[in-house]
């Protein structure tokens, strides 16, 4: 999708942003980066979610390409404002907003702040530090910093961005605090070296305002729907549940890694599943009921599989992957869920049938296929799940019963014994 460039003028001077796709009869969304980069890092999310929708991307105030804050020390109402100041410029009057980290804390300020403005927000990893962690992450995490005869900001830079692939906080080197992820492409840590570049004496003033908010008293004050979610290689997904407790109205979901094709289009589908639909076909009544469960301990927990998972059926292998995810939901036995690109769906054919769980949403059905024998409705998908399962969309599922004594799941791990389910 082709992604434009601009910028707005506001007091402090020019702002910069990133803007695609079309109203289509929605909202614009209104996109906050994290620090210490700029807009850039959100291209590829923009890219899928400007399919739906307007999207514009600014360079937060003090990074990138736009000016610097007016303030020495601003604090988040001061960016929240800088945000209404720029939908001014941009005669938006009201928008869905989206907060990475940092761009989370100004989204949670806007809404307060503006709540005419906002009509439903996506935290995406926000960070509920403790009061001693936000002590040290002011001392330690985003030093001043500015330009010296011997170039020293370049080595300084390169290793800010590189070490926090490896460690989170990044000046935290240790075992413990080492982070299970690949290293990001050179090309990608040049790309967010040469931003923080850009800002060198002006990029620790978004951070130092996150440090610095008081989120966990703040966001109970939303009064709009909020979307808390994480990717699964990002280090703030403790701040989901976190989040999600304390806003008034909405939901949470790990997702997949944007480093992947797949994962990117699966965090979009899931943001794009929560600003279209979340809470507009619910009754009073089946939201009643739901938030009764929840209060009451009913769960679903979605995470990775370990190991290979293969699917039989009539001595066929149908389905075979390594990224299987299983589903653990209250009074229900786990349920594994498989990429459709792992199947052979060459032997599923589409059904009319259809079921729908207030937990995961609408399910769609195939039935199995060989020559003569079918197997009817034998395998489920949530293909546009709601968020809180944003995890198994488009995946499939298996009907035991409706399979027969054919049919066969086994999990390998790691070459260990195969258990059959």
């Amino acid at each position: 999708m082709q992604i434009d460039r601009a910028f707005v003028r506001l007091g402090e001077g020019l702002v910069h942003y990133r803007s695609c796709g079309s109203d289509q009869g929605r909202a614009p969304l209104y996109m906050i980066h994290a620090s210490p980069a700029s807009a850039e890092p959100l291209v590829g999310l923009m890219g899928v979610l400007g399919q739906t929708r307007r999207c514009i991307a600014p360079d937060t105030l003090g990074n990138g390409d736009s000016a610097a804050p007016a303030l020495d020390s601003p604090d988040m109402d001061y960016y929240a404002d800088s945000v209404a100041r720029i939908l001014d410029k941009l005669k938006l009057d009201k928008v869905d907003v989206y907060g990475s980290h940092t761009g989370a804390h100004i989204a949670c300020e806007l809404a307060i702040r503006h709540p005419s403005r906002v009509r439903k927000i996506v935290f995406d990893g926000i960070g509920m530090f403790s009061a001693e962690d936000r002590v040290d992450f002011l001392a330690n995490y985003a030093p001043r910093m500015q330009a010296d005869e011997f170039g020293r900001q370049f080595t300084w830079a390169w290793h800010f961005i590189r070490d926090q692939m490896l460690h989170f906080p990044y000046f935290r080197r240790t075992p413990a605090f080492r982070r299970d992820q690949p290293m990001a492409s050179p090309e990608v840590l040049h790309r967010i070296v040469v931003d923080v570049l850009k800002s060198l004496t002006t990029y620790h003033k978004g951070y130092h305002a996150a440090f610095r908010h008081k989120d966990a008293e703040r966001i109970p004050l939303i009064g709009c729907p909020v979307f808390c979610i994480a990717s699964t290689d990002d280090p703030l997904q403790e701040g989901v549940d976190r989040a999600h407790a304390l806003v008034k109205t909405g939901a949470k979901a790990i997702v997949p890694s944007e480093r992947t094709p797949e994962g990117l289009n699966k965090k979009g589908a899931a943001v794009v599943a929560f600003l279209d639909s979340y809470g507009q076909a619910m009754s009073n009544e089946m939201k009643r009921k739901i938030d009764a469960a929840i209060a009451n301990g009913y769960r679903i927990d979605i995470a990775p599989c370990a190991g290979v998972v293969r699917v039989t059926w009539r001595g066929q292998v149908i389905a075979q992957s390594k990224r299987a995810m299983v589903l653990n939901e209250t009074r229900h036995n786990p349920v594994i869920y498989i990429p459709r690109e792992d199947a052979n769906m060459a032997m599923m054919a589409r059904s009319s049938h259809a079921s729908h769980c207030p937990f995961k949403g609408d399910a769609s059905y195939f039935s199995l296929v060989d020559g003569a024998t079918r197997a009817e409705n034998a395998v489920w998908s949530y293909e546009t799940p709601i968020p809180e399962a944003a995890g198994i969309a488009g995946h499939l599922a298996f009907y035991t019963k409706a399979m027969g004594a054919s049919f066969g799941i086994e999990v390998e791990t790691l070459g260990a014994a195969v258990t059959t389910l």
